[in-house]
């Protein structure tokens, strides 16, 4: 389908589910101005590209099959004149591309810049559930940019059990995506919600139910190339002194039942939650605050301040790795300041995705990374998405780590 400046080179996606449409496409050559807007869902998605700038973007090869829908062609109609919809069928496989909601446009040299732009990535098998997609405001992936293994220590990829992934297929898809980002490792870490578990009866039989779904994951694992190595922890919410006691001390409870218990306290505080901080700690063990960019802090709290308070404490802070690129600006708007906020004031120990399975398809480490080190902080992001993760992971109940990655340089954020 040539389009009448250039040439258009692959249609690639329209995702269905309950809530929306999501329409890829990449283009290549030379695409004239206006020819084809692009929409997710019913309407524009906002974005802010510099004006007079240029967005071009090739796409990797497809695999498995899937629908393509073509919603419109610009102003001067001239293609797709006469049906205002077209449906192609295309291969596809696992597939990033980009989302434009304004008219590429060339500058007169033909040089192609690299504005702020929304990436959607698409994965799944047609025909064994709906493909699923996430988007969020990223640069391109940078070609040739070298990384470290990352460790991802927060997600919900046991099939089953919480608001993650839904099935052993859906968590190996999500694994897939994850190693091809760059994970070489992951915890990952279904939901452990404390105040709906009212007796200890209640506790053992969840944590049950984890190991159970986590084995039959690890088993499906097992043998499969192209995957990263998996152990299992909990996201657990604890927010006061009477929950997080109920578990502190329990050896089936942690990154790996080691030294680290990564514990969230809900997103709307109820106060500084420093008792639960200091609990796990005089206990012996190792506490990671989940994702407290997210947080809605009680009024009159700095957010900063209460955040370098849990480190004095002894807490490392996880930061989700969708919160660098306005991946939840609707659900915690104020998210993306605070990351970036942390990174400037020292405060940020840990990266992790927090993915839910496909419904987060677009969080990754690799485009934190990138994030990171296009601001001069590439040392600081091998340490929190590789080095201190790995360390974490690897801790024993009695906090040994054993010689992993050297020390951080002094001065420099808190690392295990």
């Amino acid at each position: 389908m040539p389009s009448p400046g250039g040439s258009l080179t692959r249609f690639l996606a329209t995702s269905y589910n309950s809530a929306s449409r999501v329409e890829i496409i990449g283009f290549g050559g030379s695409t004239r101005d206006r020819d084809l807007p692009l929409r997710i869902g019913i309407q524009p998605v906002a974005l802010r590209v510099a004006p007079r700038q240029h967005v071009t973007q090739p796409v990797r090869a497809p695999g498995d099959g899937v629908l393509v829908d073509v919603r419109a062609d610009g102003a001067d109609r001239r293609l797709l004149q006469e049906r205002r919809r077209w449906k192609i069928g295309e291969a596809l496989g696992e597939i990033e591309g980009v989302v434009l909601t304004r008219e590429p446009r060339h500058a007169p040299d033909h040089r192609l810049a690299k504005p702020w732009v929304r990436r959607a990535v698409v994965t799944g098998t047609p025909g064994k559930g709906w493909l699923k997609t996430s988007v969020a405001r990223t640069l391109p992936h940078q070609d040739g940019m070298e990384h470290p293994l990352f460790t991802d220590l927060h997600s919900h990829l046991v099939p089953g059990v919480d608001d993650g992934s839904a099935s052993v297929e859906e968590s190996l898809d999500s694994l897939g995506a994850l190693r091809a980002e760059g994970v070489g490792a992951l915890v990952t870490t279904p939901h452990l919600l404390l105040p709906r578990l009212a007796t200890d009866a209640d506790l053992a039989r969840e944590l049950a139910l984890h190991r159970a779904a986590f084995e039959e994951l690890a088993d499906a694992v097992r043998g499969r190339h192209g995957l990263p190595t998996i152990g299992l922890g909990q996201e657990i919410w604890a927010p006061d002194l009477s929950q997080i006691r109920r578990v502190a001390k329990r050896t089936d409870v942690g990154y790996n039942g080691g030294h680290y218990l990564l514990v969230e306290f809900g997103f709307e505080l109820q106060g500084t939650h420093e008792e639960v901080v200091r609990e796990v700690v005089a206990g012996g063990r190792g506490i990671v605050v989940a994702h407290p960019e997210r947080y809605r802090y009680a009024a009159g709290t700095e957010p900063l301040d209460q955040m370098r308070r849990w480190r004095e404490l002894g807490a490392l802070l996880q930061v989700n790795a969708g919160s660098f690129n306005g991946y939840y600006a609707h659900a915690n708007p104020g998210a993306e300041r605070l990351a970036w906020a942390m990174v400037e004031h020292g405060l940020l120990d840990l990266i992790s995705t927090d993915h839910h399975g496909m419904r987060r398809a677009g969080v990754s480490l690799l485009e934190a990374f990138e994030a990171l080190t296009a601001r001069g902080e590439r040392e600081l992001a091998e340490r929190v998405l590789a080095r201190a993760p790995d360390q974490v992971a690897r801790a024993t109940l009695n906090g040994d780590v054993g010689s992993i990655s050297p020390p951080p340089e002094a001065g420099s954020s808190r690392s295990p």
